[in-house]
C-alpha cells in the first residue's frame, strides 16, 4: 500500500520544495495558490496528513509544517515556486535591495531551521 495518495504527494512536493529553496514551510494561502485549490481543502488536507503521520504541524503556529517521511519518497515538484515573504523596506528602496534583502532572509531561516534539526552540531561548531 503506497505511504500517501497522489494528491498527498502533490501536496508534499510543494512543501518539501517550498521548504527547501526558502528555509521555512509555506503557508496555507501559498499551498492552495500554487495547488490551486480554496484554502479549506489545504487545512483539511494538512488535517488528514497530519492523522497518515506524513506531516508535523504545530498547532497554532504558523509555516510550522515538518515532512516526516524521507525526502527521496516524494515526487520532485517541478513548477516555478514563489515566496511571499514580508518585512519592512525603505520607502526610496531598489529591486536589488530587496532581492538582496529577501536571500538573506531566507539564508537566515535556512541556518535557523538547520540549528533547529540538530542544535548540538551547530552548537559545537
Amino acid at each position: 500500500m503506497p505511504l500517501y495518495t497522489p494528491t498527498q504527494g502533490r501536496y508534499l512536493s510543494f512543501i518539501h520544495a517550498y521548504t527547501e529553496t526558502f528555509g521555512v514551510a509555506p503557508a496555507e494561502a501559498e499551498i492552495a495558490e500554487a495547488l490551486e485549490v480554496q484554502p479549506p481543502s489545504v487545512s483539511g488536507m494538512l488535517k488528514t496528513m497530519v492523522k497518515k503521520a506524513l506531516i508535523h504541524k504545530k498547532p497554532g503556529e504558523a509555516r510550522s509544517i515538518e515532512i516526516l517521511i524521507d525526502a527521496n519518497a516524494i515526487p520532485p515538484w517541478n513548477q516555478a515556486l514563489h515566496c511571499n515573504l514580508k518585512f519592512d523596506t525603505p520607502a526610496n528602496a531598489s529591486k536589488a535591495w530587496i532581492a538582496k534583502r529577501g536571500e538573506e532572509i531566507i539564508a537566515a531561516r535556512k541556518a535557523e531551521r538547520a540549528k533547529a534539526k540538530n542544535p548540538i552540531a551547530t552548537d559545537n561548531q
